[in-house]
Parts: structure tokens; sequence; C-alpha cells
């Protein structure tokens, strides 16, 4: 898996000098939970609409997604405080199907995307948190053999 990453920093570089800047953005140099963790797609507040620049880290991950067949990908959208009032779960779990979609669309199939909303109540959450409650996390993993 460490080579696959490797490779992924370097697909990106290849690909885009402006990723450059924004690797920080796409993969973190962590291991979450024995998944790599890809960083956020942000949102607006109220909105499950994919900015412009959340579309270019997007397509980039489909594209390296499709040169690794036995990686999937798995989403878990949230919402902040304001948007679990008015809105419920219902926001976070639309996120995670329009990154879904978007996806789809970029020849990543289907049966590789996990789903899956943040159930836990932002509310309470320290003042300043709301961008960072309202985005969805992306993090590989290698596919289970059967």
């Amino acid at each position: 898996m460490k080579s696959i990453l490797i490779s992924l920093v370097l697909f990106v570089q290849a690909n885009s000098e402006a990723l450059s800047q924004e690797i920080d953005t796409i993969i973190a140099e962590q291991r979450h939970h024995g998944d790599y963790f890809l960083k956020s797609i942000k949102f607006g507040q109220g909105q499950a609409k994919l900015e412009k620049g959340e579309l270019v880290k997007l397509e980039h991950v489909a594209k390296f997604l499709n040169q690794y067949p036995e990686l999937d990908i798995h989403i878990l959208s949230g919402i902040d405080s304001l948007e679990w009032i008015r809105d419920g779960i219902t926001l976070a779990e639309k996120r995670s199907q329009v990154i879904k979609y978007k996806l789809t669309e970029l020849g990543v199939k289907a049966s590789r995307i996990g789903l899956r909303a943040r159930k836990e109540s932002p509310i309470g959450a320290p003042p300043g948190w709301d961008e960072f409650l309202r985005q969805s996390d992306l993090s590989l993993t290698e596919r289970r053999k059967k």
C-alpha cells in the first residue's frame, strides 16, 4: 500500500503543476484507521454542490483510482450545527451521493465507492469548526480478496 501512496503523489505531481500546492489538500501523509486518508472535499453552508476547485480534486482522484482498480474509496460526509438543525443528516447523505455521482461520471465503478454520513450531532462544536464539519472526507482502502 505504501508504494501505491507514493505512486499517487507522483501521479498528481506529474499531472498538474497547480496541484503541487494542493497536494497537501488531496493527500495526507498519514495513515488513518488502516486506510490512506485523502483530505476533504469542501462544501458551502447549506450546499451539496461541488465547487470548481473541488471538482478538480475529484478529477485527479478519479484518474488515480482508474489506474489502480484494486483500491476502493470511502466517502464520509458531515454537516455543521446550523445544517443539523435545518436539514438533519439528509444533507450529509446528499453530499456523499454528489461525490459518488461525480466519481462514477469520471469512470470509477460505483461498486468501488462506499458512502457514510457522520451521525453525531455537531451541536456544541467549538467556534470556527463549521467549515471542518461540513466537508466530506475521502479515504482509500485496498479491496479485500475474496
